[in-house]
């Protein structure tokens, strides 16, 4: 067995341990940033990058697995269907993101919805393409191994995260999804706009909906969170100090500024 087939090996092995149960996704900006431009660019021309339009489903529940998604550019959603037949927000994807279902153990079909929230940019990748380029570029298959393993520790964060209380889950979603796809003020202050409903706020954060409407109106009344509709003021500094049981600091210190329009 060469180099190359006992990576194929190791990367299968890490990708079913890791794999979630509804979605198999890996959260990782810049999966590629470590290779060279010119790697790069044999990976964009093995697998080509495919636009996708907002409001366009990249595949819906049920659909062939037939390939991994590099997210390139644009935001988006993961969702299932659950006990009550509504959907519920898994995942918000962005760029850097591998999502889709896991074809290295044949997964025959696909178990969530990924609906584009923006204009977005994506490599698919085949089985076929995926052997490609392991021949053409090998380092690539070593990106792939350090991603399924960061999946595989973040997996574990979000299982000790269901042991907390709904308030605290709350605002930790807030605080990564500021911090992975906000854009950063002065004094912690963070704006969000990514268009996502309450009911995608308690998805991804695993409560109800009234249960999540409760938790915005008491960050708001904190002076922690601003806004509504997808449209966030999030003081992420202020949040954290909050989680871990240190005193907020005063309002006057901690000047709010307005939303971006």
């Amino acid at each position: 067995m060469n180099v190359n087939e006992k990576l194929l090996t190791l990367l299968a092995t890490s990708a079913q341990a890791a794999r979630a149960p509804h979605v198999w996704t890996v959260i990782q900006p810049n999966w590629g940033e470590p290779l060279s431009g010119e790697n790069r660019q044999l990976v964009h021309t093995i697998c080509p990058p495919q636009p996708f339009k907002r409001g366009e489903y990249v595949f819906r529940r049920g659909d062939p697995a037939q390939h991994v998604r590099i997210i390139l550019q644009g935001l988006v959603k993961l969702s299932v269907c659950d006990g009550n037949g509504e959907d519920q927000t898994l995942l918000l994807c962005g760029p850097g993101d591998i999502i889709g279902e896991n074809y290295l153990i044949d997964a025959t079909c696909c178990e969530a919805d990924a609906l584009c929230l923006s204009d977005t940019l994506m490599c698919l990748i085949t089985h076929e393409k995926f052997l490609e380029m392991v021949a053409c570029v090998p380092e690539a298959i070593l990106r792939f191994a350090a991603v399924l393993a960061k999946h595989n520790a973040d997996l574990q964060q979000r299982l000790r995260e269901t042991a907390h209380c709904a308030t605290t889950r709350v605002a930790w979603t807030f605080v990564d999804l500021a911090r992975r796809f906000g854009t950063p003020g002065h004094s912690g202050l963070y704006r969000l706009r990514l268009g996502v409903s309450q009911a995608d706020i308690a998805g991804l954060a695993n409560t109800t909906r009234v249960t999540t409407t409760e938790v915005i109106s008491q960050l708001r009344e904190q002076n922690l969170l601003h806004g509504t509709r997808g449209r966030y003021l999030v003081d992420v500094t202020g949040l954290e100090q909050l989680l871990h049981g240190a005193p907020l600091e005063t309002n006057e210190t901690r000047p709010v500024t307005s939303l971006p329009t």
